[in-house]
């Protein structure tokens, strides 16, 4: 869990002070950013429905149709399983909080993070 939260520390606001300027320090600064991203998107649980990515088929015969938000769909496609590692992760999420059709027209899982320290953060 520990992991988790530090790895969503990357999303809080950072100055651009603390943002190095020299190459080899940039670069390592970007892949620590990018790795715990990657974290925080595989910790995610993935939705209980769909199809694996790799037998999924385009709703839309040509790309690029929608000509407005009524026109687009939801995909129905899932990725890969996340690192085993990483895996771990999705239960620290819990279950999915629950939203009128009308609230949450795109059915899209929405979580809330306990907090495991004395100031639920």
């Amino acid at each position: 869990m520990a992991e988790l939260h530090e790895a969503l520390k990357t999303l809080s606001p950072t100055s651009w002070d603390e943002v190095p300027l020299e190459n080899a320090s940039l670069s390592t600064y970007m892949t620590d950013v990018f790795s715990n991203s990657e974290l925080i998107c595989n910790s995610i649980p993935p939705p209980l429905s769909g199809t694996p990515f790799h037998d999924s088929t385009p709703q839309y015969t040509s790309p690029n149709t929608a000509t407005g938000w009524k026109d687009m769909l939801q995909s129905s496609a899932r990725s890969h399983p996340a690192h085993d590692e990483h895996e771990s992760l999705q239960k620290n999420w819990g279950k999915a909080m629950k939203f009128s059709q009308k609230e949450n027209p795109l059915n899209i899982a929405v979580y809330k993070m306990a907090g495991h320290d004395r100031h639920f953060a």
